[in-house]
């Protein structure tokens, strides 16, 4: 389906639960890179430029990206959540492999302050430092906005489609192309893609929504086909349905490329 972009964040969600106490080593994560790359997906995030004692998986991406040959018709793209860990990105990139960067906010105030330790206002002023810098540098930007259907409290409250519209907004207004609506822990049910990513096509055009689906009891996948009949047609996903979030107890992966494709055909 030509329509459809497909995202791949293996590198980054994926490996940064997999890889966060027996570390995989880069020669193994080039062959998945170069796997993903002959498969001619559109989108591959490698990694996030972050504190590596938070998050020790990714302290390597500098040499990953050193390593990687950038695929033709493909954007790379890193994960970055502050003004200093752009300039990082900025210093290691000389050659330009990189295309995209990707900025990550949270619809949740109380999941904002678990993930980057930053309040909501805090977290967006910092990605709108992120942004103007990134776009004078030439790169183009992806959002991010997590817990954008249901909160993690031990109820996990629906969220007001209101505030989801209006932090996309916000993220558009700082240059992202589009914003992926993400399930952080994986509870979202069909009838929330259906009211939140619904109403968002609907509001904001279909070419500016995504969703990154979590596979919780085995409904992430019929959460990518409610998205698709709501008119979504930018989907995340990783290999194997590996990732998750240090910032949830008993995290889950994500949709699982190879399913969602099988979905989509």
């Amino acid at each position: 389906m030509a329509e459809v972009r497909i995202c791949d964040v293996t590198m980054r969600d994926g490996m940064q639960v997999l890889n966060r106490r027996n570390v995989v080593p880069v020669e193994i994560r080039l062959q998945l890179f170069d796997a993903l790359r002959r498969a001619r997906i559109p989108y591959l995030e490698v990694g996030s430029f972050v504190n590596p004692r938070v998050i020790p998986a990714m302290a390597d991406t500098p040499e990953l990206l050193a390593a990687i040959r950038p695929p033709a018709g493909t954007d790379l793209a890193v994960l970055v959540p502050t003004l200093s860990y752009y300039r990082k990105l900025a210093e290691q990139d000389r050659e330009r492999k990189v295309t995209m960067v990707a900025l990550f906010l949270s619809a949740s105030e109380a999941y904002s302050r678990a993930n980057t330790r930053m309040d909501k206002d805090r977290a967006f002023a910092a990605a709108a430092e992120v942004a103007a810098a990134a776009r004078a540098d030439g790169y183009r930007l992806r959002g991010y906005l997590s817990c954008a259907f249901r909160d993690l409290s031990p109820r996990g409250a629906p969220v007001d489609p209101e505030v989801v519209r209006d932090d996309c907004e916000r993220l558009l207004e700082m240059g992202c192309q589009s914003v992926s609506l993400s399930d952080t822990d994986g509870r979202a049910t069909p009838q929330d893609v259906r009211r939140v990513a619904g109403a968002m096509t609907r509001r904001l055009g279909p070419e500016r929504v995504g969703v990154h689906l979590h596979d919780r009891y085995g409904q992430g996948i019929a959460n990518a086909l409610v998205a698709h009949q709501e008119g979504v047609r930018i989907f995340d996903c990783s290999v194997g349905g590996i990732g998750g979030t240090r910032a949830v107890k008993h995290s889950v992966g994500n949709i699982a490329t190879e399913e969602l494709v099988a979905l989509l055909e």
